[in-house]
């Protein structure tokens, strides 16, 4: 295979040799910027203009000449939504070059993959150089927006960073990327979710005693795991949906309390729920508790709530029930809990509470006794 390959380079040169009419092979036939400018102007855009400038040192004025455009931009001023965008671009490029070739992208050192030049050239595209010297903007345009970012002076943002590349199915090729990208930082070799600081804010959720988590988990080390679980869940979508929201966050310093409190809303969720189930499960076993028992047992919280009492919480089978019978049974569960008896010699009673309408009223009750009891 490497024979093949020098073999093919050896023909590629001899063909950049002739067509550009030189006599022998040069690295740098050009010699200064200047020349190689002058001789870029006047050579057409076609497949040999590029393979001339990516095997000579023609591809070091050409990055010079790219960076010297990059560089007049004030990265730190671009909005980090645009910023993250440009990086994935560039990511993106510098995978698929990898792919094509086998080899890092390492331009103006070596040129790129001639797998990938290739591709470019078999593309039908009508400028090729063009689009090779596109590709190179767009990767040293990714490479300045994540050196603005000084990930260095935000541990929390690099470890997330971190924590994303190392638990993706992909895992080998991003490490690989993000070094070809950004060789002045380091990527850590465990996993970046230390770095990213957030198990003592997650511990500190499962010791707090007045949202009621230890009750409705289990123990605190229950909450610590759900807390955990959930903390990872926010991570993961994060950086797959919205990155660009965490990496803004994460430059601000605000990375950690952010996801604290997000990791607090999901819990209390999660608990809501929990809690749900729970007074499922209680009022399906208390359907054969009298009403004055249900009341005792339900009313106060829809009380404290403010509202009217939900009569489908306790559990009864309101279809067969007309409006007025269910409007009976609610004022009747009140009634209860305020101290109404249907027994005129307990203290206050329903032909008190209802006065004139008792005997319309105490008809419906009965026939919504009768049905409850059918039910």
């Amino acid at each position: 295979m490497e024979r093949m390959v020098g073999v093919r380079r050896e023909r590629l040169r001899n063909q950049i040799l002739t067509e550009n009419g030189w006599d022998a092979w040069r690295d740098d036939p050009w010699g200064s910027v200047p020349a190689f400018a002058s001789w870029l102007a006047r050579s057409d855009d076609n497949p040999i203009l590029l393979y001339t400038v990516n095997e000579t040192a023609g591809r070091y004025y050409l990055c010079r000449g790219v960076l010297s455009v990059l560089r007049r931009q004030d990265y730190a001023s671009i909005p980090i939504q645009e910023r993250s965008g440009r990086i994935a671009r560039s990511g993106g490029y510098m995978y698929l070059i990898k792919q094509s070739g086998g080899e890092p992208f390492d331009f103006p050192n070596r040129g790129l993959a001639q797998g990938f030049v290739d591709l470019l050239i078999s593309s039908e595209n009508e400028h090729p150089f063009q689009q090779y010297k596109m590709v190179l903007r767009q990767i040293f345009d990714g490479k300045l927006a994540l050196k603005s970012l000084e990930l260095h002076s935000h541990p929390e943002l690099e470890g997330l960073i971190d924590h994303g590349i190392t638990n993706t199915p992909q895992s080998q090729e991003y490490q690989a990327l993000w070094q070809d990208l950004y060789p002045d930082v380091s990527l850590p070799s465990k996993d970046g979710w230390d770095r990213l600081g957030l198990e003592n804010p997650l511990a500190g959720l499962a010791s707090r005693k007045q949202e009621g988590f230890i009750s409705d988990f289990g123990s605190e080390e229950d909450v610590k795991q759900q807390a955990h679980t959930e903390a990872l869940d926010l991570v993961a979508r994060g950086m797959f949906e919205q990155p660009e929201k965490l990496l803004a966050i994460g430059l601000k310093d605000e990375l950690i309390p952010y996801l604290a409190k997000a990791t607090k809303n999901k819990l209390i969720t999660r608990q809501r729920a929990v809690r749900k189930s729970r007074k499922l499960e209680d009022t399906e076993s208390d359907l054969s508790l009298s009403l004055e028992e249900l009341a005792g047992r339900y009313l106060p919280q829809y009380e404290e709530e403010g509202g009217p009492v939900e009569l489908e919480a306790l559990g009864l089978d309101l279809a067969s029930l007309s409006a007025g019978e269910l409007g009976v049974i609610q004022d009747v569960v009140r009634g209860f809990a305020e101290g109404y008896t249907f027994d005129s010699k307990e203290g206050a009673s329903f032909v008190q509470r209802w006065g004139p309408d008792y005997s319309r009223k105490s008809k419906m009750w009965e026939r919504a006794k009768s049905k409850l009891k059918n039910k």
